[in-house]
């Protein structure tokens, strides 16, 4: 056996300790048993580029005597901001769907949803309305986020067991920009 492949199969044996790891399963802040699992980098890829960020203004530089992007047009600006907060969102929404497993599935909807609707009613949160209610992966979904998934704690432990930080989702937005001023 070569040098490198025990280096491979190190790491492979570090794999699957560390998928063992991520395996186990744990107990929400709600009381729900949950395991969670990677998500192939290429469905938030392909889910996340549907967000396009917009191009900057151009307009005229007097001193240069040409037109330049204005990086810094407020309008522009809220739009890359309201941009970074849908990726956000949405790396929450793939990381619960496909990220994360109920050990002992959806209670009845009669248990759950009832309360979810009053909420609606009352505040306007959370918005249900674009779900189906009679569709089993809707249901799933509504009842990860909004039930099982009930803290911030909850959701930057699962963040993290899958392997989405804060930074990857930071350094995901930037690639997103094409925004060469801050390079």
């Amino acid at each position: 056996m070569t040098e490198n492949s025990n280096h491979a199969l190190e790491a492979k044996k570090q794999q699957v300790a560390e998928n063992e790891i991520k395996d186990s399963a744990w107990i929400t802040s709600s009381g729900d048993k949950i395991k969670t699992s990677a998500v192939p980098f290429s469905v938030y890829m392909a889910i996340l580029s549907k967000i396009k960020d917009p191009l900057p203004p151009v307009e005229m530089d007097e001193d240069l005597g040409r037109k330049v992007p204005n990086f810094n047009n407020p309008e522009y600006l809220r739009e890359l901001s309201e941009n970074s907060q849908k990726r956000s969102d949405e790396t929450i929404n793939i990381a619960v769907l496909f990220g994360v497993e109920l050990v002992d599935g959806v209670p009845p909807k009669e248990k759950w949803l009832n309360r979810l609707l009053f909420s609606q009613r009352i505040t306007g949160e959370p918005n249900l309305d674009s779900f189906n209610l009679e569709d089993k992966i809707d249901l799933e979904f509504i009842y990860k986020k909004f039930v099982a998934l009930a803290s911030i704690e909850d959701i930057n432990k699962i963040l993290m067991e899958i392997g989405i930080s804060a930074e990857k989702v930071e350094k995901a937005d930037e690639s997103f920009r094409g925004d060469t001023e801050s390079e």
